[in-house]
């Protein structure tokens, strides 16, 4: 076998920085090329990971107003990865938030659930869990 017809192995990690058109034109091309790609998590990886859906907490219509004129692209199952943005799943499909935006959806999810845990928690966990929200502000 001639060197040229060798296969060979290469490995890298890809941050990309660009538009939603150009990611999609990205995982286009990548997902028609002979490569495996996999994101490499800790067993008990949960950053960026919701504890549960917001869509199961607040109402359609707040989603639609999450959601409505947002810049969204399919979800590329082949392609796990970690979006940094602002960004919000639904069904097969990734919405691109705005801080705003974002900044409201955790309002509205925290205060659901807060008011959640309020119903049914003693009164140190119910304040313990806002307590872990201060120490971070």
């Amino acid at each position: 076998m001639e060197i040229k017809d060798r296969k060979i192995t290469f490995r890298t990690e890809i941050e990309f920085i660009g538009s939603v058109a150009e990611f999609d034109k990205l995982t286009t091309v990548l997902v028609d090329q002979p490569i495996r790609i996999r994101a490499e998590w800790p067993k008990d990886h949960t950053a960026g990971c919701w504890p549960i859906e917001p869509q199961k907490l607040i109402s359609e219509s707040l989603i639609e107003k999450f959601t409505i004129d947002t810049p969204r692209f399919k979800l590329m199952k082949p392609i796990p990865g970690g979006i940094r943005d602002p960004h919000l799943h639904i069904k097969d499909e990734i919405f691109l938030l705005g801080r705003d935006q974002f900044k409201e959806l955790i309002s509205q999810v925290s205060m659901k659930l807060a008011g959640d845990l309020a119903s049914v928690a003693d009164h140190v966990e119910a304040v313990g869990a806002i307590r872990n929200l201060v120490q971070k502000s």
